[in-house]
């Protein structure tokens, strides 16, 4: 994907804080991208994600996203 810094931005924001916001967001850029996928497909991805420990190093706005309960 595509991705501008300030939507990357936006969208990591919205993660924290609006899960469900988030996965609509995320469902609206892959869209644009001619991607074909689902809310299930999105929340599916990332637990396989967070299990995986693939956020293990990623930090938003100085929270570290595995810590965050939401997945």
């Amino acid at each position: 994907l595509n991705i501008e810094e300030d939507q990357l931005g936006a969208l990591c924001e919205e993660f924290l804080y609006d899960h469900d916001g988030a996965i609509q967001s995320t469902l609206k850029l892959v869209s644009s991208s001619n991607l074909n996928m689902n809310s299930d497909n999105v929340k599916l991805y990332l637990t396989e994600m967070h299990e995986n420990g693939d956020f293990d190093d990623v930090y938003c706005f100085s929270t570290p996203l595995y810590q965050n309960d939401l997945y």
